[in-house]
């Protein structure tokens, strides 16, 4: 009955766990799709679809090497 409680156990963990992994995921990924689209919005100053700022969504995803094309646009906005 002790590997039945251990068992019980780690299906309840997994049922949280799961879920809230899945949701960290999305969040994850809207604050990369929103942080990307407001950047090409400002520079551009209109309306943007995904293909307008999927360069930027990517080079946010990949952070140590994006940040080196992405925080000089930034600086510049913030200049402006």
């Amino acid at each position: 009955s002790g590997n039945n409680a251990a068992g019980g156990t780690v299906g309840i963990l997994l049922l949280f766990i799961i879920p809230l992994h899945l949701f960290s995921m999305f969040c994850m990924f809207y604050l990369l799709y929103f942080v990307s689209k407001t950047i090409k919005t400002v520079e551009l100053k209109r309306s943007v679809t995904f293909s307008d700022f999927v360069g930027e969504f990517f080079m946010i995803w990949f952070f140590p090497i994006g940040v080196w094309f992405i925080q000089p646009r930034i600086n510049k906005i913030i200049s402006n």
